[in-house]
């Protein structure tokens, strides 16, 4: 590696730094870079570093996931969205000087930055086509050692205040197969989405880091990338709310327009999107009133350039999503041809006919037991059930489709939360009954409190899967990994061949909220998971692909069904 002597002089190089600066600079990032830091500007001049309000945002969020009284001791991954053009990689590359330089409990660190072509560092340095970090204080930046052909740089620090520092920084291309795996503690993905396999260097990099200690790993990503299948992961991932992601999201707004021009709000012709969309985002972010109308005249202008500006400046993270790759698990259009089905049903609650002790269903005004066609003498019925999975969350529910086999026609559910197994057992006895003593058919797994209390109610009518699971009295189906993958596909074919009846509006709002969970693996595979978008509930597609998982080929092209029961 030769040395490149530095073209540029610092005009703070022969200042010696008091203590009084020190402990400021440690304690304020914005006095760091406003006095210790500049930046080669397109002119090839020297120009303070006056970090913009995205730069500042990105500090502000960044610095108490690595500072040592607020971090936590392990691997915390960092979705950061954000506009082109704002400076993310001169503030990413500032905040690396920034924390190298100053954070306490920071020794024997080491910082890969992935880049998105092997010579982009030659063009960062030599070509300064780009604003970026020339240097810093000597007293805190002292040398440079340059590749120029862009596989690396290395930077070192000095002893501060009697501080061991052997911090270096280190850019490693796109080809990069591996780094040092006891020294890696940060790890910043650069524009990730646009390499060839971004999933391979992703795994060459974090299979290097350790499991040990604290490691920062930030994603760095445009809007434009919300139609790549790498970063939509991690956008995907980091908004479940696992506690080892956080998703950083900055919308344009609150950057632009550079430089204010004073125009005002009320001087602008506000189309739909902006009142309802753009001006409640200000809002949630904090932006200045006086700021609305100078960003809406700059939204404005560029949506005369840019045919649909929306998705080239998106607003708020759920219009990434939305606007990105179509995830759902099944096609809106086939989802569609579902519609003409939907019907509104009627409440009914269960009642006891003193005389024959049978339960007969009434009408009401309010009831979790839903009917949208009545039984049919001589009919066969089967209930699908997926029980409460844990008691704990509020959010699911304990339901039941009602399905004709005749004809695999939804005629009734069930969907209620909070009660106990023995109520559920009564709701189920009495609709079954109601319903030709329909089979009943629950996903077994988490169901053994509810058979034994179904039981204990003298109702026997269970579908069992195989004769062994018939003769050990398991009833149901067993849910794993293979059998949901083969469930899933089921319902998929009776979807699309429409031979399921739905009439339930709810089953089919929630079959749209259903939505693939992509993991690329380093061999160039990838495994699927299917659940609801977070927030939304997947408890009545689960009892249909139950149903769905209980049919022959035969059944699922919608043919009469007539396999036996136990009664």
């Amino acid at each position: 590696m030769k040395q490149v002597q530095n073209t540029y002089e610092l005009s703070n190089k022969n200042q010696r730094i008091s203590p009084e600066d020190m402990r400021k600079a440690l304690s304020d990032f914005r006095y760091f870079m406003s006095n210790y830091a500049q930046i080669v500007g397109k002119d090839r001049r020297l120009h303070p570093f006056e970090l913009n309000p995205f730069q500042e945002m990105l500090f502000q969020q960044l610095l108490p996931l690595v500072k040592k009284e607020t971090r936590l001791d392990k691997r915390l991954s960092i979705c950061l969205l954000k506009p082109r053009q704002v400076g993310c990689t001169t503030g990413i590359i500032a905040f690396i000087n920034y924390i190298c330089a100053f954070l306490d409990d920071f020794t024997d660190t080491s910082v890969c930055h992935v880049l998105p072509v092997a010579d982009t560092t030659s063009k960062l340095y030599t070509k300064k086509i780009e604003p970026i970090i020339s240097g810093i204080h000597p007293d805190l930046y002292p040398t440079i050692e340059r590749e120029t052909l862009g596989s690396s740089i290395m930077t070192r620090y000095k002893d501060i205040k009697g501080v061991r520092r052997q911090n270096f920084y280190e850019v490693l291309s796109a080809g990069a197969s591996s780094v040092r795996s006891d020294t890696i503690n940060i790890s910043i993905f650069d524009e990730c989405a646009f390499y060839r396999r971004p999933e391979v260097v992703s795994d060459a990099v974090l299979g290097s880091m350790p499991d040990y200690g604290f490691s920062l790993v930030i994603y760095m990503s445009t809007f434009e990338d919300r139609n790549n299948d790498f970063f939509m992961d991690k956008i995907l991932t980091a908004r479940e709310g696992y506690d080892d992601w956080k998703m950083v999201f900055c919308p344009w707004f609150v950057l632009y327009p550079e430089r204010p021009q004073g125009i005002k709000l009320e001087d602008l012709e506000l189309t739909e999107y902006d009142e309802k969309v753009i001006i409640p985002e200000m809002i949630k972010y904090g932006i200045s009133k006086t700021r609305w109308g100078d960003a809406i005249d700059w939204y404005h202008r560029k949506s005369r350039v840019i045919g649909n500006v929306k998705k080239e400046f998106p607003t708020t993270i759920e219009e990434i999503i939305e606007m990105g790759q179509d995830n759902t698990f099944w096609p809106k259009e086939m989802l569609d041809k579902h519609e003409d089905t939907i019907l509104p049903g009627h409440p009914y609650r269960i009642l006891t006919d003193n005389r024959t002790g049978r339960p007969e269903a009434q009408q009401t005004d309010d009831s979790p037991f839903i009917i949208y066609r009545l039984p049919i003498y001589g009919h066969q019925y089967r209930i699908a059930i997926d029980p409460i999975t844990a008691r704990s969350e509020d959010t699911d529910n304990f339901v039941m489709h009602v399905f004709d086999t005749s004809n695999n026609e939804q005629v009734a559910t069930f969907a209620d939360k909070g009660l106990t197994d023995e109520d559920y057992a009564d709701w189920a006895v009495s609709i079954g009954t109601i319903y030709n003593n329909a089979q009943l058919c629950p996903e077994i797994n988490v169901a053994n409190g509810f058979v034994v209390a179904v039981n204990a109610r003298r109702y026997y009518h269970w579908w069992y899967q195989n004769k062994a699971a018939r003769a050990n009295h398991a009833p149901g189906l067993r849910t794993t990994v293979t059998s949901k993958e083969a469930m899933l596909d089921a319902f998929t074919t009776m979807l699309d061949r429409k031979s399921v009846i739905i009439h339930d509006a709810n089953t089919l709002d929630e079959c749209r909220t259903m939505v693939k969970h992509v993991k690329h693996r380093a061999d160039g595979t990838r495994s699927v998971s299917v659940a609801a978008k977070k927030g939304k509930h997947d408890d009545r597609v689960a009892a249909a692909w139950i149903y769905a998982g209980t049919l022959d080929v035969s059944q699922l092209s919608g043919n009469t069904s007539n396999d036996w029961f136990i009664v």
